[in-house]
């Protein structure tokens, strides 16, 4: 039973990894973004986390509870086995849940998940969901069998206290697919819209960029880029077969954190006639922003994405984007903002080379326009709202 309905608000994000683990990728900085802009006098944040990143630990301390805001600690568990299992959490984790008026996790598969479940000092709290994905059809390939017993032993049976947060109409209707009577609301994930001043200046470090990577890259050269983990799930290869389609001069800059599809991907560029391809390991921020603001055209052909942060970051810099119709980035049609077309090879050749031959219509105004829609300004406030939302919702029902 909560002792106060009145802020501040204690919330307890849980997440089996976490910032500096960046080699997980999008969802690490998406986590670390929402904990940091949520972070407030009347949000007190106390991330629940472990020490993995994929087959090492972080070097970070477990001893101690973090202050990295003013109103944001995080707490390191220590991973007993890397990406399955920390009994340092087990064991201590529960403390932590004292006076917790909401819990946000973001690990629905995860011994983290159970543990908070079913902890003690949490069984009258509201879990909220963010699946990332998970019951996308892509994320329920991998141990389905496992994925689908795991929901109906220790999910359906809880959504009178467990809800989920999608980023999209599309994530959504995955989870209801699933969960039919499992109560969804729909909140994208945000981004701090940048100043053209700093647009600008990101511009101006192109020739730095350059010559750091050792690029090839010649002056007014058409510059298509992309990133992400190499893994198949983003389809890398499809893009690489539709640039070959391309018959104007361009450069393609490809960037991520290495996976299993890096070694073919390598492959696959030292074939003949490939020049003008590059493929650099993950990028620090400031060298990602580079990169796509000179960029004319950012391409993603992924075979499934709950949201797809990459895209808004490159809408944000003013870089036009061609999106698979397995993301819910549709709405670019709207903005004149880029292209949502099939992840083949021809749909994103023609794709391309239509933002290409239309600069007029795919302006740099009409990609900060739509970017301006994710503004954290706005998102944050719907992620309170939702907050505090539950958190009356669940002292009404323990009235009750």
């Amino acid at each position: 039973m909560l002792n106060s309905v009145s802020p501040p608000y204690k919330i307890c994000f849980v997440a089996s990894s976490f910032f500096p683990a960046v080699v997980y990728g999008g969802p690490t900085f998406s986590n670390l973004s929402l904990c940091e802009n949520i972070q407030s006098e009347n949000f007190r944040i106390q991330v629940l986390t472990t020490n993995a990143n994929v087959k090492s630990k972080l070097d970070v301390s477990t001893r101690i509870n973090h202050k990295r805001k003013e109103y944001l600690s995080i707490k390191y568990f220590d991973e007993t086995i890397i990406g399955r299992f920390s009994f340092d959490f087990f064991r201590n984790g529960n403390k932590y849940f004292m006076d917790c008026h909401l819990i946000h996790c973001v690990d629905l598969f995860s011994t983290m998940f159970l543990r908070t479940l079913y902890s003690r000092n949490a069984k009258n709290t509201i879990i909220l969901i963010s699946p990332r994905g998970g019951f996308a059809k892509w994320g329920l390939l991998k141990r389905q069998k496992i994925k689908h017993l795991w929901i109906r032993k220790f999910v359906s049976k809880h959504l009178d206290r467990i809800k989920f947060l999608a980023t999209a109409e599309k994530e959504k209707n995955e989870i209801q697919d699933v969960l039919p009577n499992a109560e969804v609301s729909v909140i994208p994930n945000g981004i701090r819209n940048l100043s053209d001043k700093e647009i600008q200046n990101f511009k101006r470090k192109k020739t730095c960029f350059i010559e750091k990577y050792e690029l090839d890259i010649k002056e007014g050269q058409f510059i298509i880029s992309s990133l992400g983990r190499m893994h198949k799930k983003k389809g890398f290869s499809i893009l690489i077969d539709a640039i070959r389609r391309l018959d104007f001069e361009f450069a393609l800059v490809l960037a991520g954190p290495e996976g299993p599809e890096t070694k073919r991907l390598l492959e696959s560029i030292a074939k003949p006639n490939m020049d003008g391809v590059y493929i650099l390991n993950n990028l620090a921020t400031e060298d990602k922003n580079i990169l796509l603001s000179f960029s004319d055209v950012f391409a993603l052909p992924s075979f499934d994405e709950n949201f797809g942060n990459v895209y808004l970051e490159a809408l944000n810099l003013g870089t036009a984007i061609v999106a698979s119709t397995n993301t819910p980035w549709r709405e670019v049609s709207n903005f004149n903002s880029g292209l949502w077309v099939d992840n083949t090879p021809k749909a994103f050749a023609n794709a391309i080379a239509e933002i290409r031959n239309k600069p007029n219509k795919f302006t740099t105004a009409n990609c900060l326009k739509h970017a301006a829609k994710y503004s954290t300004e706005i998102t944050n406030r719907m992620i309170k709202d939702l907050y505090k939302k539950l958190i009356l919702s669940q002292t009404v029902n323990q009235k009750t």
